[in-house]
């Protein structure tokens, strides 16, 4: 899995001073190659060509190492394929360049009663794959255990097998549910994130957590066979009443942002919950200051749907500028019905705020569909977007746009 840095035009990424030998040593040492970005259609660029980076160890011209900071944002940039950098001439908040709205699966399909969190991962980093993609979903606000399901593909819009339960956390607590997977580079392992009420951790799982609900995680080599990481809490400070809402920690979405590893999450639950920023120095240490990040009501009153969810939310970059993409809701929560729709928007520098309205990129336009648009999430393959996206707790569909 690799993360592609076009140094003409995203320097922050920390790689824009190589030079062309050094460039050149990279390439040589097979940790690097050259690509060409898809345009389309848009012009193009004197040397608008890319290099795509295999953020392991390396060194550049004249034998020296790599820098701590290059090859920290190098090994942060590779851990998950979440983040999306591309010039096109089409814009992502255009919902004419947004194409598809295609059934994938219900969930009369699957062994699961409801369906939520569709999360697709690339198996390229998989060692003789049942197919090319896995899907992860997981059940919606069960009232039991829960438990996360996988389907696998041989394209991004399938068609898709259904390989059944794949992961419940039975040591304590309960509604195993929102399945969030990367892969962790250095640890040569996949990371699922997934949330669990009333949770349990540490030595013998025998620690309860503070929060209502919290994310907690597991890790496997082959994507299939799943082994709790008892070690992994993200739970609130003790006493938990001086935070928002109800210390739910839950529906951890993770995404690189330009200094590497981000993730939003809920923090504390509710119809008034509030959403915040995690930052990863790995896949497996995150960090956050609790800050809230608000709901958008600025830029969004007078919408029905106008309460930005930030924790279903990724972050996308398109000529040459930064977009957050995802739901926006009633501000209803929890199982209950939604009236929400996708939204595209220019988003501040520190992943905190939008900077203009949100524009709709989705509505209901197919039988299928109704306005009970649940959660969503993406991928990114061969110049295309996908975005993946639940239809009340039976249906999930997808969309794409062309990059």
């Amino acid at each position: 899995m690799t993360i592609q840095f076009n140094y003409h035009w995203n320097g922050q990424d920390g790689i824009k001073t190589l030079s062309t030998v050094e460039e050149a040593r990279l390439v040589s040492l097979g940790i690097a190659r050259y690509y060409t970005p898809f345009m389309d259609g848009g012009p193009s660029d004197a040397g608008a060509r890319s290099l795509e980076i295999h953020p392991t160890a390396g060194l550049l011209s004249g034998g020296a190492a790599l820098t701590p900071s290059q090859a920290d944002v190098l090994r942060q940039g590779a851990a998950i394929k979440n983040r999306h950098d591309a010039k096109t001439s089409r814009h992502i908040s255009d919902s004419a360049a947004w194409s598809g709205h295609l059934l994938q699966f219900e969930a009369s399909d699957t062994a699961a009663d409801t369906l939520y969190w569709p999360w697709v991962i690339s198996t390229e980093e998989i060692t003789s794959p049942l197919d090319a993609f896995y899907m992860y979903f997981s059940t919606d606000h069960d009232a039991t255990v829960g438990g996360i399901y996988m389907a696998s593909a041989p394209t991004p819009t399938g068609p898709w097998t259904q390989r059944g339960l794949v992961y419940v956390d039975d040591t304590g607590g309960s509604q195993t549910e929102t399945p969030s997977v990367i892969y962790d580079r250095d640890a040569g392992t996949f990371r699922m994130f997934y949330q669990q009420a009333s949770a349990k951790y540490g030595a013998g799982n025998a620690t309860s957590a503070i929060g209502v609900q919290s994310t907690l995680s597991a890790t496997s080599s082959d994507g299939l066979t799943w082994v709790k990481d008892t070690s992994f809490i993200l739970d609130i400070p003790s006493p938990w009443g001086t935070v928002h809402g109800d210390g739910h920690t839950g529906y951890f979405t993770p995404f690189v942002g330009k200094n590497g590893l981000c993730a939003y999450s809920l923090h504390g639950g509710g119809n008034g919950g509030e959403c915040v920023l995690w930052e990863g120095k790995t896949p497996a240490v995150w960090a956050t200051n609790r800050v809230s990040l608000g709901y958008g009501y600025e830029l969004t009153g007078g919408l029905t749907y106008s309460r930005v969810e930030w924790n279903h939310c990724s972050i996308v970059e398109a000529s040459g500028q930064e977009y957050v993409f995802g739901l926006i809701t009633d501000g209803v929560s929890g199982g209950a019905e939604k009236n929400a729709r996708l939204f595209a928007s220019r988003v501040s520098a520190n992943y905190r705020f939008l900077t203009e309205a949100p524009k709709i990129i989705w509505e209901p336009d197919e039988a299928w569909e109704s306005a009970d648009i649940r959660s969503c999430c993406s991928l990114f393959v061969d110049g295309v977007l996908y975005v993946y996206y639940t239809i009340g707790k039976t249906k999930i569909g997808v969309m794409s746009h062309v990059l």
